[in-house]
């Protein structure tokens, strides 16, 4: 299951080539892919696996409750959030368009993809036949084709939103395997204050709870509902943290955090909600 999700979320962007929105919903033709087809955020209406030995064995992730949002950014970088089989992960990298092919290049540690693409007059598809998923849940990947299509969809937000200077008012974790524990580090004397510029990149500085202090910089990428934050110099895939805004009140949530709540050195699987207020 994990190629295939890590696939969704390169993918994202390529699907959204042509739905037709900026065609006047005229079939745009065999002409090749051009960037501005692309730009935007989208949203997976299909992901399905098909079986290569036995191509009557099919599974759609979004059809059994995934989800998968991709925003595609003029300056070419993608970002994309995928929610599979309960996983919620985070994929940025940068796009190239090869003729009727998108090639998608992940960011440090992250995977890179090649996708053809398919133009129908109100829809766009996007195809892999080399990709591989458990199809009998018995741990043993198999050999599969993946279909996915997409529609154009709006942004949550936007950079202008986020704009100036907050506060952490909370920063806490809550163990999934004991929601009544929870450790929230500002209430132990910890502190984040994050800046960010109408240009999404981002500086946070954090005082930590032996007192120390460190400095981390980055950019800021927006999913639909989802921000992902992405580090100067980050090797992997990073957070995606799902967003309510109200005025100068923030909270972000993120699924996929760790903590070591019992400190013997092992980090715990941990839902992250941070509350932050703009100063």
């Amino acid at each position: 299951m994990k190629s295939v999700l890590m696939v969704a979320a390169l993918l994202t962007a390529a699907i959204t080539a042509g739905c037709g929105d900026e065609n006047g919903g005229v079939d745009p033709g065999p002409r090749d892919l051009v960037l501005a087809d692309l730009v935007g955020t989208w949203t997976a209406t299909t992901l399905e696996v098909t079986k290569d030995s036995d191509p009557s064995k099919r599974v759609d992730l979004i059809a059994r409750g995934g989800a998968v949002i991709a925003s595609f950014q003029s300056n070419r970088r993608v970002a994309l959030v995928a929610t599979l089989e309960g996983e919620t992960e985070a994929h940025t990298g940068s796009l190239r368009i090869e003729g009727h092919d998108i090639v998608v290049t992940g960011d440090v540690g992250q995977e890179s993809r090649r996708f053809a693409c398919e133009r129908s007059e109100y829809a766009m598809s996007l195809t892999n036949a080399y990709e591989t998923y458990d199809f009998d849940g018995d741990g043993v990947e198999e050999g599969a084709s993946l279909l996915i299509e997409f529609a154009r969809a709006v942004n949550e937000f936007s950079v202008a939103e986020f704009a100036g200077t907050w506060q952490a008012k909370t920063w806490e974790f809550t163990n999934d395997a004991d929601p009544l524990e929870t450790v929230d580090l500002i209430a132990l004397g910890g502190g984040v204050t994050a800046t960010l510029e109408s240009n999404a990149r981002y500086t946070m500085q954090f005082t930590n709870l032996d007192g120390s202090t460190e400095t981390e910089a980055g950019r800021l990428h927006i999913v639909g509902p989802y921000i992902v934050p992405l580090n100067d110099g980050h090797i992997g895939d990073p957070d995606a943290f799902l967003c309510e805004l109200s005025g100068d009140i923030m909270t972000l949530v993120a699924n996929s955090a760790t903590y070591d709540f019992d400190a013997d050195g092992v980090e715990e699987d941990a839902l992250l909600t941070v509350l932050w207020e703009r100063q």
